[in-house]
């Protein structure tokens, strides 16, 4: 049980198997939805309690403002990943054509004679 409210002794709405007055008490709990039937059973049998309800509480919905802010906070982090990513990429493909470039340059430097001009 997360919640016990006891109202204590009201006048009820109608008259309920022959009685005009009773002990109201809301309880707030959370438990697995296959296990309400037993729930039930158990207030159904029990001779203190001679009308209940169960309800499922609705998921708390957030605000128009809240959701706009978590969508532009989601966006923006989208935004930050996209660009790091790319930032990342673009620095990859740098150091690839740097790294290819010299080794190319090392490659004509060991072919090519040196003073081959000078010779007659």
């Amino acid at each position: 049980m997360q919640k016990t409210d006891q109202w204590g002794r009201r006048k009820l709405a109608y008259e309920v198997q022959h009685l005009r007055e009773g002990y109201y008490v809301l309880t707030d709990f959370q438990f697995d939805p296959d296990r309400v039937p037993d729930l039930e059973g158990q207030l159904r049998i029990s001779e203190t309690v001679f009308r209940y309800l169960v309800t499922r509480k609705p998921e708390k919905v957030r605000s128009t403002r809240a959701r706009r802010k978590a969508a532009r906070a989601a966006a923006e982090a989208a935004s930050q990943e996209a660009a790091s990513a790319e930032a990342a990429s673009v620095e990859e493909a740098t150091t690839d054509a740097a790294g290819q470039e010299v080794e190319s340059n090392s490659e004509a430097a060991e072919t090519e004679p040196v003073g081959a001009a000078e010779v007659e």
